[in-house]
């Protein structure tokens, strides 16, 4: 009779009872065990058996095999679907006689002679040299029945961290195929380069192999010791640091400040910097103050700085026009000659000694002027000054007469300072 089995929600129509799925995941009739007494086939991805008919043969496929009464190659299948043994016939000689002292052995045509139980078989047992392969061993019944190491024994042992040891399963006798620890395990420990400076903790690839793991080529792995050292970095592919290397020759390790401190250079065999030496005092250098009259040389002072250094006051630094111009002299503490700018007014009772005198030693002779008459403008050629000295003092006595007898205000004027008598 013929029913709807509905299997996994995949809608599969089975026609017959005597179809039976007995495993998934087929792509292929190929990929489904075989079984003595069933016809298999992959249909919508599971395997499917149809029973033989009762009588099909299977050939040592039965229970017992290999027995000398066994007639294995006409094992059969019955109405259930399993394979029977099949048997020589009575009388068949089963083991022949070894001499006349012994006779033949027949068989009976409804059993066979079979090795006692637990006789080793492993030569040929289905499974045999795998990694958890047992020893094999007959079942009595002419069977070699496989035996497979216990569940969790190891096959296959880890080489080391980044691997991870198989063990079998307890019904195969293959070992698991290989297979490695996480990507980004800990393997230091097994790494090639370990403990350097540059060194970081190496990870596992999930291959089996221990990649090396190294600080990038920024990180310093040396810092610099001293003014004339480098740092060294990290090359990223090596655990090491480079070798020591001091700053190249020449290197300004120490800038000058001024003139009279100039930069120290590293010596390209050292990590100190030469001491700061200062120039001496006979150097000679620019101070604040330059380029005045009464600038002189400026020197340093052996201590780094640059002193400003001026004329004395034996050192001329204007000299008359005329020979009642002043000449000015340096005064050794200032760039600029001294030359005095302000008005000089003598007392309105003066002597007249004084007044001839001040007015001589002042006067420009550029005009004199007075209510009563004017001076002639005087020359002062080489040739005249004789006359011009004896006119002068002359001329300036009658006027500061005149100017102390006369109320009016009487002004004498040179190219520096005004004379005022009130």
């Amino acid at each position: 009779m013929l029913r709807i089995l509905l299997l996994a929600g995949a809608g599969l129509l089975v026609a017959a009872e005597s179809e039976r799925v007995i495993r998934r995941g087929c792509t292929s009739s190929s990929q489904c065990p075989v079984r003595a007494c069933d016809v298999g086939t992959c249909q919508f991805g599971l395997c499917m058996y149809v029973k033989k008919t009762v009588g099909s043969k299977c050939p040592g496929m039965s229970r017992n095999n290999n027995g000398a009464c066994d007639d294995d190659a006409n094992d059969y299948c019955d109405a259930n679907g399993e394979c029977q043994n099949a048997y020589k016939v009575r009388g068949a000689v089963c083991r022949p006689a070894a001499d006349i002292c012994d006779v033949p052995e027949v068989c009976d045509g409804r059993r066979s002679t079979f090795a006692p139980f637990f006789t080793v078989c492993t030569s040929i047992g289905k499974s045999s040299d795998g990694d958890c392969d047992g020893v094999d061993y007959c079942d009595g019944w002419g069977s070699c029945r496989d035996h497979f190491v216990a569940r969790d024994t190891v096959c296959r042992a880890a080489v080391n961290v980044c691997d991870v040891p198989e063990v079998c399963d307890g019904s195969t006798g293959g070992c698991p195929i290989d297979k490695f620890a996480p990507e980004g395990t800990d393997c230091t420990g097994i790494g090639a380069s370990t403990g350097g400076v540059c060194d970081i903790p190496d990870k596992c690839d999930n291959k089996g192999k221990c990649v090396e793991g190294y600080k990038p080529a920024t990180a310093v792995c040396r810092g610099a010791a001293d003014l004339c050292d480098v740092a060294e970095y990290c090359t990223g592919s090596s655990g090491s640091c480079p070798p020591d290397i001091y700053a190249s020759a020449g290197a300004v390790c120490r800038p000058g400040l001024n003139q009279c401190d100039a930069a120290e250079t590293c010596s390209g065999t050292s990590i100190l910097c030469p001491v700061d030496k200062l120039a001496p005092s006979t150097t000679v250098c620019s101070g604040s103050s330059s380029g005045g009259a009464c600038d002189a040389i400026d020197y340093c002072d052996g201590f780094g700085n640059c002193v400003d250094h001026y004329f004395g006051d034996t050192t001329l630094c204007s000299k008359g026009l005329t020979l009642c111009d002043a000449n000015y002299f340096c005064d050794g503490k200032q760039s600029a000659c001294p030359v005095t700018t302000v008005p000089v007014f003598l007392a309105a009772d003066a002597s007249t000694a004084e007044y001839v005198s001040h007015i001589v030693c002042t006067c420009a002779l550029s005009a004199s002027t007075y209510t009563s008459a004017s001076l002639a403008s005087v020359t002062t050629g080489k040739s005249a000054l004789l006359l011009v000295l004896i006119g002068v003092v002359a001329t300036t006595a009658f006027m500061v007469r005149k100017a102390h007898r006369d109320t009016s205000s009487d002004v004498i004027k040179d190219g520096y300072a005004e004379f005022i008598e009130i």
